[in-house]
């Protein structure tokens, strides 16, 4: 009876440390996510950044293509 109790307590411990990690994690994520900037008001990207994102594009597409 002692063994199933201390069982359950340290279930009920690991289950609240678990929902402690999870709901910091969410906090912290939301803290980071209120710094965004809205609709492009930051930075522009770069033309040869532009263009590296696109060939990285369309390798993923031809990737996928084969693929499917």
């Amino acid at each position: 009876m002692l063994i199933k109790r201390l069982f359950l307590a340290g279930a009920a411990l690991a289950w609240l440390g678990f929902l402690a990690v999870l709901g910091a994690s969410y906090f912290l994520g939301l803290k980071q996510m209120s710094g965004w900037t809205v609709n492009g008001a930051g930075p522009g990207l770069a033309d040869k950044d532009v263009a590296k994102i696109e060939k990285n594009v369309q390798q993923i597409e031809r990737r996928m293509s084969r693929l499917l």
